[in-house]
């Protein structure tokens, strides 16, 4: 499977399980045809972890994981195939234990080393889409990192249930880096009360200031709204059927819901196919249609809000 696993050390990035080079090794993975997929895990994960690591859950290419949460990010986004162009996920892995605080604080330095890695593959493959993936405190991440960057450095970034204000994806979004990315924010109202718990956590500097999980707006930005039922419906006409939410409470269904991986492949592999500007409009016909359902509540499961286990 063509995945480099990459930890932060500090604002260094360096590769997981052994002592090799990053550089020879990124140059020649990067032989390999397609984009470049940057991966980046959220709150609770710990690289090299007994129970935590990030590289033996989320990023493992094992078709299947003990962990119910545990669902292979780099198979599921299309890598392991055995296809020519399938391109290069890289396993981004950061220190996102301990106080909620403490690993925001960790996150800037691992931005840098991030950046750091970006900055590699622009200078050895500038033909290549380099693209992120990221969930929760990864997403704050992420954007902390276009501002370490430069023009067309990331072609898309895709957040899923950001644990991050709007405030700091308007500030990434106006960094050279940010103008020229496109930004998929997926939300569901299943994330909810982690929503709620991240801005009491973590006040923002202003009053009207709001979790990036209750929407965003900008010219190069979309949010896509997972628990609308108008807009699976819109989803499923495109070919992208996508399970209905089933859980009140539920952190990691923007990545545990059936259905939702296809779409996010065709958002990074096939950009030209679902150009921004087409979903947007997709997305507001479907919510001002009339009698449109917009929330699909029907049975849910209740899972517990505070989970001791990585998400």
């Amino acid at each position: 499977m063509p995945v480099i696993r990459i930890n932060a050390e500090g604002d260094i990035p360096v590769l997981h399980g052994g002592h090799r080079s990053l550089a020879p090794t990124l140059t020649h993975a990067l032989t390999q045809n397609g984009p470049v997929v940057v991966m980046i895990h959220g709150y609770s994960f710990l690289p090299y972890d007994r129970i935590h690591c990030p590289h033996r859950h989320i990023f493992s290419g094992a078709d299947h994981l003990a962990n119910p949460k545990a669902l292979s990010w780099p198979k599921n986004l299309g890598f392991g195939t055995g296809s020519p162009d399938e391109g290069l996920a890289i396993a981004f892995g950061w220190h996102a234990r301990g106080t909620l605080w403490a690993a925001r604080e960790t996150s800037r330095s691992a931005a840098r080393a991030l950046a750091r890695v970006i900055e590699m593959v622009r200078d050895q493959a500038p033909e290549k889409p380099v693209h992120i993936v990221a969930h929760s405190l990864g997403a704050h991440l992420a954007l902390t990192a276009l501002t370490f960057l430069q023009t067309h450095d990331v072609s898309r970034v895709l957040v899923m249930n950001a644990a991050t204000h709007q405030s700091h994806a308007h500030q990434a979004l106006a960094t050279e880096a940010g103008k020229t990315c496109e930004l998929f924010n997926i939300v569901s109202h299943e994330n909810a009360v982690y929503d709620f718990l991240f801005e009491s956590c973590v006040p923002a500097s202003t009053r009207v200031d709001r979790s990036l999980g209750r929407g965003f707006t900008a010219a190069n930005a979309l949010t896509t709204r997972l628990d609308h039922i108008s807009v699976l419906e819109a989803l499923n006409h495109q070919g992208y059927p996508i399970a209905r939410p089933k859980h009140w409470y539920c952190h990691w269904s923007t990545y545990l819901r059936p259905g939702v991986f296809p779409f996010y492949q065709a958002l990074l592999r096939t950009p030209d196919r679902l150009p921004l500007h087409h979903l947007r409009r997709l997305f507001d016909e479907a919510e001002n249609a009339p009698s449109v359902s917009r929330r699909g509540l029907g049975r849910f499961n209740l899972l517990p809000i505070f989970a001791k286990q990585a998400s």
